[in-house]
């Protein structure tokens, strides 16, 4: 269950936007965890090994990753 103060992050290795993207995902990150926020990059994969490379190479202690295989979490927020 997620309460309180979260941002959820959408993303998957094979989308090059989101890549292109994610260093100002994750200066936002570090930000929102400074304040308080539970920070989640939620890869939408069909491979975890893929999500674990990316987050080794671009993690941050401010974000958690999750892996969403079943699409759980996409469908419950309806991303498309």
């Amino acid at each position: 269950v997620l309460r309180g103060r979260v941002v959820l992050h959408f993303w998957a290795t094979w989308c090059q936007s989101c890549k292109a993207h994610f260093p100002m995902f994750k200066a936002l990150a570090e930000r929102a965890h400074e304040r308080g926020y539970r920070v989640y990059a939620v890869a939408i994969d069909d491979e975890s090994y893929l999500v674990k490379r990316f987050a080794a190479e671009n993690g941050s202690r401010a974000i958690t990753y999750l892996f969403d295989q079943r699409e759980v979490l996409k469908k419950q927020f309806s991303v498309t």
